[in-house]
């Protein structure tokens, strides 16, 4: 077909010039190998698939272009086109988020009874994927080499994030996936502020490394020199700092020996204790202290009951010392046992 009636679609991903060089190069030694895609439209020709081979062919000035005609309807068109992209290293994530989430709207257009849980005209509720038509994950994995999950969490990041924001952040050091999974879990709202806030952050800080760049050598080496002599006050600063803590860590230390020490007193007076509970557990241990327990029990009994019995062999003693005639206390002296009051 002729080049100059060959015309991109109106959503066709914005062309890669470096791309465009490589096939230049690739197609004038060994001409075009894959035909490009194309549909009639109007009077002239649409690219299905093939933009980046159609200017390199273009570029090498060639009048007519191997083609593929297809009849494909809208959305099969833009699948194709879709396809395409998704599976070209050179896809920026933001771009990989936005073909895949625009992807799976039109796979479930074009097989609804994929869609998880979706009602089919009539009430009917949707089938499940079959071989014949699997799901969208699984199609979009097999076209483009990535793993299902990878597909999912493209597709989610597409369709929750704002494309205002994506347009933001594309081709920026926020256009990472790291960055839109954060992104996706906030209000759109908040989506958009963030992605403001953050971008204007990295662009201060280029601004300022670019206004360092461009100092005469006198200015960058004077200001080296300040940064060095900061640095080496805060260094000396830190240094005291952790010199002081480290005092502190050592009294901290000391102190918890010390209490180590008293804690080793306290459980050596529990050693007893200890052996017990190896031998039988709590139950040796009480049953030890039970036995404890009575035999100081019966030993109380036993003073008490010899207290009683001497309690009443004085007694006796005493009223047959008074029947004799003995009255009045006698006072004996222990040394001589002499009667000293008799």
């Amino acid at each position: 077909l002729p080049t100059d009636q060959i015309n991109r679609r109106s959503d066709a991903r914005a062309v890669n010039y470096e791309t465009v060089s490589g096939l230049v190069e690739s197609i004038g030694a060994v001409g075009l190998i894959n035909p490009i895609r194309v549909r009639q439209s109007g009077e002239g020709w649409e690219v299905i698939a093939g933009v980046h081979r159609l200017e390199a062919c273009k570029a090498l000035g060639l009048a007519e272009v191997t083609c593929d005609v297809v009849t494909d309807d809208d959305l099969h068109a833009e699948l194709a086109m879709i396809d395409e992209n998704l599976c070209r290293a050179e896809l920026s994530p933001s771009d990989r988020a936005r073909q895949t989430a625009r992807r799976k709207a039109i796979y479930e257009e074009l097989n609804p009874s994929t869609i998880h849980g979706a009602n089919l005209e009539g009430g009917g509720v949707a089938k499940s994927a079959t071989p014949e038509t699997p799901r969208f994950t699984a199609a979009t994995a097999a076209v483009t080499g990535q793993s299902e999950r990878a597909v999912q969490l493209n597709a989610e990041r597409g369709q929750k994030i704002l494309p205002d924001v994506l347009d933001m952040i594309k081709g920026t050091k926020l256009d990472t996936g790291t960055y839109m999974d954060k992104l996706k879990s906030m209000p759109g709202s908040d989506q958009f502020k963030a992605a403001q806030r953050d971008l204007l952050h990295i662009r201060n800080i280029e601004r300022q490394q670019q206004a360092r760049a461009s100092l005469p050598p006198a200015v960058k080496n004077s200001h080296q020199q300040r940064q060095a002599a900061s640095i080496a006050k805060v260094e000396a600063a830190t240094v005291e700092s952790l010199l002081a803590e480290v005092a502190e860590l050592r009294e901290a230390n000391e102190a918890l020996e010390r209490e180590n020490a008293r804690l080793k007193a306290s459980l050596s007076e529990l050693d007893g204790m200890r052996v017990q509970y190896e031998q039988g557990g709590f139950s040796k241990i009480l049953a030890d202290k039970d036995e404890e327990i009575r035999v100081v029990e019966s030993q109380r009994d036993l003073e008490s009951r010899d207290k009683v019995s001497w309690k009443r062999s004085a007694d006796f003693w005493k009223e047959q010392a008074n029947r004799l005639g003995y009255n009045d206390d006698v006072v004996i002296d222990m040394e001589t046992g002499a009667v000293v009051n008799a």
